[in-house]
């Protein structure tokens, strides 16, 4: 059973009309999450099935129940990928996939940015548009899901907000040097009780310095360095030259038909 495609998914790209532009008063929080996530469950007491809806989303509501039902009586880890993802590009994919293989985790959930307060006094593409790009990035993998909690979220985005409005247990998935700076976020000592954290070392900072800033021992993952930013990918397109492989194809063209970065 596939769920609807989610509305920002679509900006000018091929596909019908999706469930939440028929029913726009009663689009749930978590609704472009391709699968029953632990997000969309986590909505489930805010979702109502509207008069005319067909049998399909009714199902989808009862796969939440045995969702939440299977979660409380298995051990469920879920890997929380955060970031603006402007745009998402292969090595989100590749840091993804290796905290799959190597941090025991059943999935990898990408969840985007609402407003990054991290950067405030920087320009951040739209947020509909960045998950948009996100959706079509993860796609093609079938433990890996797109949760739009922090889209939805007022206000700025903290993490701490985050974990505690998602039921299950949580392995943050981060690069060396961005776990070195957990210390300066908001409620850092609290988000270090609720999460795990699962680190690739980044050039400058080691495994051991970032262990030595919060104080809390790290899962390692191991994978090849990658070159790839999003930052120089918003500047190679603006000089006027295609992100293709640096993106993978779908948000390649994603950004080319809504002509992003020009």
């Amino acid at each position: 059973m596939s769920l609807p495609t989610p509305t920002s998914a679509r900006l000018q790209s091929p596909g019908g009309p999706s469930w939440a532009e028929d029913h726009p008063s009663e689009r749930p929080l978590c609704m472009t999450a391709r699968k029953h996530s632990t997000s969309r469950c986590a909505s489930l007491e805010r979702t109502s099935i509207p008069s005319g809806c067909d049998d399909a989303r009714a199902m989808s509501l009862l796969g939440c129940i045995w969702h939440r039902y299977a979660c409380s009586m298995l051990a469920i880890v879920y890997g929380m990928l955060g970031g603006t993802f402007d745009p998402p590009h292969f090595g989100h994919l590749a840091l993804a996939q290796a905290a799959l293989d190597q941090a025991g985790l059943s999935e990898v959930q990408f969840i985007p940015t609402g407003d990054p307060w991290q950067k405030a006094d920087q320009y951040v593409t739209e947020a509909r548009l960045r998950l948009a790009m996100t959706h079509l990035a993860a796609a093609e993998h079938a433990r890996f899901v797109v949760n739009d909690v922090e889209i939805h979220r007022a206000g700025p985005t903290y993490t701490i907000d985050t974990v505690e409005s998602l039921p299950g247990d949580w392995v943050l998935i981060l690069g060396s040097d961005a776990a070195a700076g957990i210390p300066t976020w908001h409620r850092a000592e609290d988000l270090l009780e609720h999460v795990d954290i699962a680190v690739v070392e980044r050039p400058g900072v080691t495994v051991e310095d970032a262990e030595r800033a919060i104080g809390k021992q790290l899962r390692v993952i191991e994978m090849p360095p990658t070159e790839i930013s999003s930052t120089d990918i918003r500047a190679h397109v603006a000089a006027g030259h295609s992100p293709r492989f640096l993106v993978p194809d779908a948000v390649a063209d994603f950004i080319g038909t809504n002509a992003l970065y020009r």
